[in-house]
């Protein structure tokens, strides 16, 4: 679910400013923006025509008419919720305070250096940079917004607000991907190539180009059929193909970037996408489940009911083993699909590999080259594999630890044997001093009862107490096996609770490593855009298609093209 939350500034004739938050809850990506638009709202059409939003989140009484008409009409059938100023939609000044009391990113890694931060801002060095960006630069103490991002501070606080309110605020925010948006025609005149290039990577398809050229919905039916998409879109796994839609909404400009997607797609051409490499490698990609969102859903089951205040600490689920069996599930498709990838990437890392893309895609980043991109998950997956019998796991609807992967759970069975060797050697001993061999008897609360036969009751120690009786046999309490029942049930309670939180723990534990795991994702959905594309192409051959080769822009000139009748041949 896409949702994202508009603010509108005091505006001129010819201008007016937005501020923006918007994410996807599936992946829980957060995307932050403030920009100037004409009177048109070209800027804010491209960004509804690029991110279609499922809910819609405003500031009460802040919208002129024409805005919400123009909004009603764009997003037709989107639901649109008003905030209250100040309580619902909170104000930029709230939002600082807000984040350090809940303290969403304190388990992240720094995502920036102490030297790019003045020296009283040591406590942001977690905070992800889209974030510390809001900042005041000037204000030592961290609690005021700049001033060039007013507007995207409130959209920001209005979105925590309603996070808050469908109480996933801490499982979307710790996740701690966030990010900032800004219009694709946000040029800065530059001096040279490179400036311009670096500032503009992407060219700039508007919600017009967009609607006329059918790119991602025909317009005539509403649907995909005969969309651009469509006919590109050969992607075997979801997050793949979300991944395309961007590439497809938002096409490269830089020349360097564009041979290098050309020589990926070459080479898997060269190596003939028929071929048995190819074949497994499109059957792998098929066999793996959507893992972007499997790894948020990992995410959020680890954090959910990790404090008191969230309302699955307290919460007693009656189907609780089916819930935590689905659960299960979906981690062990996870770590399986992992596997599957990395086994997979290590294999193409040995085919004779000549596009540097494909080789970054596939060259694990703990190698000498610094350009790798596909991260080290070796011990991760090992230490999960091994965690817990993974098929036991899924019929039980409990994990129950290996040694060494919990030190909650092994001090409590630690505990619970060191008070059963001590049970057993009190029987051994009650035994020797009767002179026959003993058993307990009874469950529960009324363990430990020493069954002695009738032809050995001379024997029995005046401080036994009798506790039943049957055919034959009496049953006694000691001294000693009422303290040991009394430190039994203990010690089973104990390795019960750390049972209980066992597997909210191993999902925390992966959650560590959410951003490898991520980063994995992300090559894995390049490489099934590639070979996507590279099916398309084979199709398109034999029709007269051929390889464009694309020359670097004089930094002088801003090209814009114009046309009365802009068509695909599709």
């Amino acid at each position: 679910m896409t949702s994202p939350l508009i603010y509108r500034r005091a505006e001129t004739q010819a201008e007016c400013k937005f501020g923006v938050a918007f994410m996807n809850a599936r992946t829980g990506e957060v995307c932050l923006g403030e920009f100037e638009d004409d009177r048109n709202l070209s800027r804010l059409r491209t960004l509804l025509s690029h991110f279609p939003p499922t809910q819609m989140l405003i500031e009460r009484g802040n919208l002129p008419s024409d805005l919400l008409n123009m909004l009603s009409t764009t997003t037709s059938g989107v639901p649109i919720e008003s905030l209250k100023p100040g309580t619902e939609f909170l104000s930029s000044a709230d939002l600082l305070v807000e984040l350090e009391t809940s303290c969403y990113f304190d388990a992240l890694k720094p995502g920036i250096s102490q030297e790019q931060l003045p020296e009283t801002w040591s406590s942001k060095l977690n905070w992800p940079i889209a974030v510390v960006q809001l900042i005041d630069r000037k204000d030592p103490s961290a609690r005021i917004i700049d001033p060039d991002h007013q507007l995207a501070g409130d959209c920001f606080g209005a979105l925590i607000h309603y996070l808050r309110y469908c109480l996933i605020d801490r499982d979307i925010l710790t996740l701690g991907l966030i990010s900032e948006y800004q219009p694709l025609d946000c040029i800065q005149q530059a001096v040279s190539n490179k400036h311009f290039y670096e500032r503009q990577k992407h060219m700039v398809l508007d919600s017009v180009t967009m609607t006329n050229l059918d790119i991602l919905k025909n317009v005539a039916t509403g649907t995909v059929e005969g969309s651009l998409i469509e006919q590109l879109d050969n992607c075997s796994t979801p997050f793949g193909r979300r991944l395309l839609r961007k590439w497809v909404s938002a096409p490269l400009c830089h020349p360097h970037a564009i041979k290098e997607r050309q020589e990926a797609v070459t080479g898997l051409i060269e190596w003939g996408l028929h071929s048995s490499f190819c074949a497994d490698l499109k059957t792998t990609l098929k066999s793996l489940p959507d893992l972007e969102r499997l790894i948020t859903k990992v995410h959020l089951m680890g954090t959910s009911g990790a404090t008191e205040d969230q309302p699955e600490s307290r919460a007693i689920l009656f189907e609780e083993i089916i819930y935590s069996k689905r659960k299960i599930t979906d981690f062990v498709a996870t770590i399986k699909g992992f596997n599957v990838a990395f086994s997979f990437m290590k294999e193409l890392r040995m085919q004779p590999i000549k596009s540097s893309l494909l080789r970054n895609l596939c060259t694990l980043a703990s190698d000498e080259e610094s350009s790798s991109m596909f991260p080290d998950l070796q011990e991760e997956l090992r230490y999960f594999d091994r965690a817990f019998d993974h098929e036991s796991a899924k019929k039980q609807g409990r994990i129950v630890p290996e040694r060494g992967v919990d030190k909650d759970f092994d001090l409590a069975c630690g505990q619970l044997e060191q008070v059963e060797s001590e049970i057993d050697e009190h029987l051994l001993e009650c035994g020797k001093e009767i002179g026959c061999r003993l058993s307990y008897w009874g469950t529960g609360r009324n363990r430990l009862q020493i069954e002695v036969p009738d032809h050995k009751l001379k024997c029995v120690p005046r401080d036994w107490q009798m506790s039943s009786q049957k055919k034959g046999f009496k049953r006694y309490r000691t001294k000693e096996t009422t303290v040991l029942l009394a430190r039994l049930m203990q010690a089973e309670e104990r390795k019960d609770y750390a049972l209980c939180h066992i597997m909210r723990r191993i999902f925390a534990k992966f959650s560590t490593h959410f951003h490898k795991f991520h980063a994995a994702v992300k090559c894995i959905a390049q490489l099934d855009c590639l070979v996507s594309l590279a099916d398309y192409s084979c199709k398109i051959e034999n029709a007269g298609a051929c390889m464009p080769h694309v020359l670097s822009l004089d930094p002088t000139v801003i090209f814009h093209l114009y046309s009365f009748i802009m068509i695909h041949s599709l």
